[in-house]
């Protein structure tokens, strides 16, 4: 590649990441390890632009929307356009949080090198770039006591309304989070009554909240809303296909 077109790609990508993700971010196909490109949906795109003019969100969504993938490139992007910019996600369990890792990592890998900053440290749970751009990989249940003397500037927690200290991950974190930060708990809804439920139902706090059901994926159709309704009943497909609580 010629440097200048090197430096107008890069310059591109630095200012949008739409652009940045379509162009240059990869993610493995479900069934195999060939990679394919991130082409984002307008439902994906219309999240980030919510998210951008808000500090904390709430989000219920249907099952297999691609948000920790988008929120995965999404954070990818920030670490190599931003100096000293740090990230934390809280998963579930210890097979959510490796299988976003690696994720992340072809993310990275698949990048072009002019992309690419220096890698500080990769570890299983961190990776920082020599821009002193950092994310980390948590657990719930692990003490997050660590952040409390940082300042972050993203804070994941996926699948929100099943973590069950995320009521300690709320409290403790958000005074770490910087002014111009956002905090992002999305998750599939359940009938059980959690910290995340009461935060989305709590008409008090003017938090964003964001409902993405199954059919704001143009690719699915009402076949797939039957077959799948079929498969989970009909008191699971409300929680997991219309995203209500």
């Amino acid at each position: 590649m010629k440097k200048q077109f090197k430096l107008s790609e890069y310059n591109l990508c630095s200012d949008d990441f739409v652009y940045f993700c379509s162009k240059y971010i990869k993610i493995k196909t479900n069934t195999s390890d060939k990679k394919i490109k991130f082409n984002l949906y307008k439902f994906q795109r219309d999240v980030l632009d919510s998210i951008e003019g808000n500090y904390i969100n709430l989000i219920i969504k249907a099952r297999q929307m691609g948000l920790s993938k988008l929120f995965l490139a999404y954070s990818l992007w920030n670490m190599l356009f931003n100096n000293d910019f740090s990230i934390v996600f809280i998963f579930m369990n210890t097979d959510i949080l490796k299988n976003s890792k690696q994720i992340f990592d072809v993310m990275y890998n698949e990048l072009p090198n002019f992309l690419k900053k220096d890698i500080f440290m990769d570890n299983k749970d961190r990776v920082e770039f020599s821009n002193g751009s950092i994310i980390y990989f948590e657990k719930q249940n692990n003490s997050v006591d660590k952040y409390c003397g940082q300042t972050l500037n993203l804070l994941f927690v996926d699948e929100a309304q099943f973590i069950k200290n995320l009521e300690e991950i709320f409290i403790s974190t958000i005074p770490t989070i910087l002014p111009d930060g956002h905090v992002i708990l999305y998750s599939t809804p359940s009938e059980e009554q959690t910290f995340f439920r009461k935060l989305y139902f709590d008409n008090i706090n003017s938090f964003n909240k964001i409902q993405i059901p199954w059919f704001f994926d143009k690719t699915k159709t009402h076949d797939f809303y039957k077959e799948m309704e079929q498969h989970m009943g009909k008191e699971m497909s409300i929680h997991e296909l219309d995203a209500k609580f």
